[in-house]
């Protein structure tokens, strides 16, 4: 099958595998070792109606964007248990923080979502997971004997449609009034 390239291209457009060189004048296939340094991938429509412009990179044979929805920081369960509902956000793009404890995915795909905790100095098993549309996805325990400090991390790849949302939960948050400790971390990254 014949492609139909654009007759009016741009510098570091992309068609297909290929991108427009306007030094050349050709298209060149990216999927050999050339170095791409730019190129714009065309947009995205959000949740709510809302689109944003994909202005991706290929640098080296690797693929990095400054807009795919991603949203990375500290967070905290201040009620001592439940769902995390008080967050320092280290950065976010596209996806919200709904009803102040769902992240909510603004684009239907595969999302890695991590989740690191810890528990307060208790005796006994203490959970905590990542809950999806309200339903336990992934958990995580710690023994039921001894006592201590119970430090858990989860992480997943998963689908999500657009608007499905995710809880972090832990039955002990430790420091509950602080949501800036390297120990209670989180990241939901769109992925594919």
């Amino acid at each position: 099958m014949a492609l139909d390239f654009p007759s009016s291209p741009t510098n570091g457009q992309v068609f297909n595998q290929y991108v427009y060189n306007s030094t050349t004048g050709a298209w060149k296939n990216y999927n050999d070792n050339t170095v791409v340094t730019s190129a714009l991938l065309g947009k995205a429509n959000l949740a709510g109606g809302n689109t944003f412009t994909g202005n991706q990179t290929i640098n080296s044979g690797y693929l990095t964007s400054n807009s795919t929805p991603h949203i990375s920081g500290r967070m905290t369960g201040t009620s001592g248990s439940g769902a995390a509902n008080s967050f320092t956000i280290r950065r976010q793009v596209g996806i919200t923080i709904g009803s102040s404890t769902n992240l909510t995915a603004p684009v239907a795909g595969v999302y890695a979502i991590g989740f690191n905790t810890i528990s307060s100095n208790t005796t006994g098993r203490v959970d905590a997971g990542i809950n999806i549309n309200g339903v336990r996805f992934n958990s995580a325990l710690t023994e039921d004997n001894g006592t201590g400090f119970h430090y858990k991390s989860l992480h997943i790849q998963v689908y999500l449609a657009a608007n499905d949302y995710v809880t972090l939960v832990n039955d002990n948050w430790y420091d509950p009034s602080n949501n800036n400790t390297e120990w209670k971390t989180f990241y939901m990254t769109l992925i594919s």
